[in-house]
């Protein structure tokens, strides 16, 4: 076990209150209207057809002999039934817009590329109306995004207000967001999650209670398992640190929302053949051909174009090394300055921030398909680089100014989108690409540097 003073496992933060400004008191409301109008405005223009592929699967319940989603068969039947739900009497408008792009982009199938447990959580919501029900999965997606955002924030040691102004630039200028909300995509509610699994771990003083964001970890991977490095170097990051307890605790936790992912299906439908089926199901769809030009942003993709090299696997182990090598630098470096006043629960707090950080760039740059609202999953990297708050009371350095430059560039650019590219004159999907990879691989060694020094002596960290 690593040894050292035990303290809150906090990143240090302000003790003014948010409310003591007069400024709070006209900024907070003012945030408030725009995430409200945000909102609304990205419903008003929602087709929510990412949404509707999972409201399908729900209502397919209601179709006789139906066992097997992933299977070609019953894919077409849901489809068929999607196309006599549309051409009801008193359909509306939306739903009937709905079906008509998802014609165009799955010939007449139901996609079925979900887990089985996506559509069984976002079933709590369903009611058969599909305006009414995708209305709520908007409505429950942006307040576990602005929850995790508040979370991911105060955990990173920013204020209240600041917390508030941050959602409201990934919410009203963030161009990822407007993505997700257009399209019903899932990618607010894992962006919520990952603060909220940040903030209870770093919170939960209590060991035992390790197990609960252990739990929510195990549930949000298996609700879609491009997140699956974030435990994976979570867990790496303790066994570098020796945290033994912790680490078999959220290990368990883990398995516990894996169980239970696996289960709810299996009770769904009366049998177990669902998530084998879908493991198929994925093996097919790796191999269908997503294009840069259809809006994929994978540079892994677009390298498979021009050169003819699936670079994912090793993309994937290339940044597990570094990250390796990262971490267990700075615990080196944190065991030879450990002292009074140096916590080992802060260095707990800032592996944890980097590996979470991390965990939600990889299923960005590896992958070969990787679209804009994925994006939204780097916000926890974002909000790392760009909260350098060092103990002033500790031996932790002061990263250098450009470490949060680069944050502030990479959500420029994500705010931006496309439009920067249009300036120049650059409309193709390949070139946004390969600005997105270079910005990531900006942010991740801004995120190393940062990491490296928090451990390093103030005076040798400066310049």
């Amino acid at each position: 076990m690593a040894t050292g003073t035990r303290h809150a496992a906090t990143i240090p933060t302000s003790s003014h209150g948010a409310w003591k400004y007069p400024i709070a008191r006209l900024v907070i409301p003012a945030v408030l209207a725009a995430m409200v109008m945000s909102q609304f405005l990205a419903t008003y223009e929602a087709r929510g057809i990412d949404y509707y592929q999972q409201w399908l699967v729900i209502h397919a319940r209601q179709i006789p002999g139906l066992t097997n989603i992933y299977d070609p068969n019953d894919r077409k039947a849901i489809g068929k039934n999607a196309h006599a739900m549309a051409k009801q009497t008193g359909a509306s408008r939306h739903l009937t817009e709905v079906v008509k792009v998802s014609d165009q982009l799955y010939e007449n199938h139901l996609a079925a590329t979900s887990t089985p447990a996506m559509p069984m959580w976002l079933g709590s919501l369903f009611s058969g109306n599909f305006e009414r029900d995708f209305k709520r999965f908007s409505l429950a997606s942006l307040i576990i995004y602005i929850t995790g955002l508040l979370l991911l924030g105060q955990a990173l040691g920013f204020t209240w207000t600041a917390g508030l102004l941050i959602v409201a630039l990934f919410t009203v200028l963030f161009e990822p967001f407007r993505f997700d909300v257009i399209d019903g995509n899932v990618n607010r509610l894992q962006a919520g999650m990952i603060g909220i699994y940040f903030w209870m771990t770093i919170r939960y003083h209590n060991r035992l209670l390790q197990i609960l964001p252990g739990i929510l970890c195990g549930l949000v991977v298996m609700f879609k398992p491009n997140l699956v490095m974030v435990p994976v170097l979570v867990a790496l990051g303790w066994t570098l640190q020796r945290r033994w307890m912790t680490l078999g605790l959220q290990t368990g936790g883990c398995l516990i929302g894996v169980l239970v992912s696996i289960a709810i299906p299996w009770f769904y439908w009366g049998q177990l053949k669902t998530w084998p089926a879908w493991f198929t199901r994925i093996g097919q769809v790796q191999q269908e051909p997503f294009a840069i030009e259809t809006g994929n942003i994978s540079i892994a993709r677009l390298i498979f174009e021009y050169v003819g090299l699936n670079l994912s696997a090793p993309l994937t182990i290339a940044l597990l090394i570094i990250a390796t090598v990262v971490m267990a630098m700075a615990v080196m470096k944190q065991r030879h300055i450990t002292t009074a006043n140096s916590s080992t629960a802060t260095l707990d707090a800032t592996i944890v921030a980097y590996a979470v950080g991390l965990g939600g760039v990889i299923p960005i740059l590896t992958p070969q398909v990787a679209w804009p609202h994925y994006l939204l999953l780097t916000v926890p990297m974002l909000l790392v680089v760009i909260g350098n708050h060092p103990d002033p009371n500790s031996n932790q350095g002061q990263a250098p100014r450009w470490v949060p430059l680069i944050g502030i560039l990479g959500i420029f650019v994500m705010c931006t989108g496309r439009r920067l590219l249009l300036l120049v004159s650059l409309n193709d999907y390949e070139y946004f690409s390969i600005l997105i990879a270079f910005m990531l691989a900006g942010l991740i060694l801004a995120a190393s540097r940062q990491l490296l020094h928090k451990f390093s002596s103030p005076v040798a960290s400066k310049g």
